[in-house]
């Protein structure tokens, strides 16, 4: 803490680290008719920065129960090549029975001012059946 001019000024020493997280569980289920035995469960991951870019990686896929599924993934990587330009891309797949399915994608180019701030131009992709 410095003070001046009857002012205080806080300076905090902050250093990088990388955050990760990883949830989920599995299991097995039987089916009753065909008397086969289908996995089920759910799987979230989460980097954030574990390569010293800054990147974030989402990974969450789930299942609960036979025939319906979820899978997110998002890739974001800002400073590619050491440039103020970035990558982001986003996929989303729902899928129920064989009746159903959704599909999102998104990819876009992102340029970064300073911290959070930035401007992107992406294209998206968004396929129901």
């Amino acid at each position: 803490m410095y003070f001046r001019n009857n002012k205080a000024r806080v300076y905090l020493y902050l250093k990088d680290r990388s955050v990760s997280s990883v949830d989920g569980i599995l299991g097995l289920q039987s089916d009753r008719e065909s008397g086969k035995v289908n996995l089920t469960g759910e799987i979230k991951l989460f980097l954030s920065n574990s390569f010293s870019r800054g990147e974030k990686l989402k990974f969450h896929w789930k299942q609960p129960r036979k025939l319906t599924q979820n899978l997110e993934v998002e890739v974001n990587y800002p400073f590619l090549f050491s440039t103020p330009f970035g990558l982001d891309a986003k996929l989303e797949i729902y899928k129920h029975d064989t009746t159903y399915l959704d599909l999102k994608q998104l990819i876009g180019v992102q340029y970064v001012f300073s911290g959070n701030n930035y401007l992107e131009a992406f294209v998206q992709y968004h396929n129901s059946t």
